[in-house]
């Protein structure tokens, strides 16, 4: 099978770095889609970005900045402890992800972005490639 999602929004807050125990870089995003028609609510998507994803989200990326993320979704169910129901989100493994053009830490005179600080794509699985 095989799962693609695309969206394009605004970072709600800055980019949340971590590192796992094994050493993998992991950033959370959080990314406010507009609707396309009046009267309807926005999307909020949490967005989990690995490796090189993840270090180019907590280096190029802040809170307000437009967003490219690509990937695919992963459904997380869990029991909430307090009702009893069943919950659910809906997450989006980032594969591809584009915004940003500048390190935080340097001065926009000194920069110049290559067309490589601009895009981050994760290979997928062998389990994921598509079959044709």
């Amino acid at each position: 099978m095989f799962s693609k999602t695309i969206i394009i929004g605004n970072l709600g807050a800055d980019p949340e770095p971590r590192t796992t125990q094994t050493g993998t870089q992991v950033t959370k995003l959080r990314v406010a889609v507009k609707a396309e028609r009046k009267g309807e609510e926005t999307e909020w998507w949490t967005c989990t970005c690995f490796g090189q994803s993840a270090e180019y989200a907590a280096k190029y990326l802040t809170k307000g900045q437009q967003v490219l993320v690509e990937g695919r979704t992963k459904i997380n169910k869990w029991q909430d402890k307090k009702t009893g129901q069943e919950r659910m989100a809906i997450e989006l493994i980032a594969r591809t992800v584009k915004g940003g053009t500048r390190p935080i830490a340097e001065s926009p005179s000194s920069y110049q972005p290559t067309h490589e600080d601009r895009i981050v794509r994760m290979p997928y699985s062998d389990e994921e490639e598509v079959p044709f």
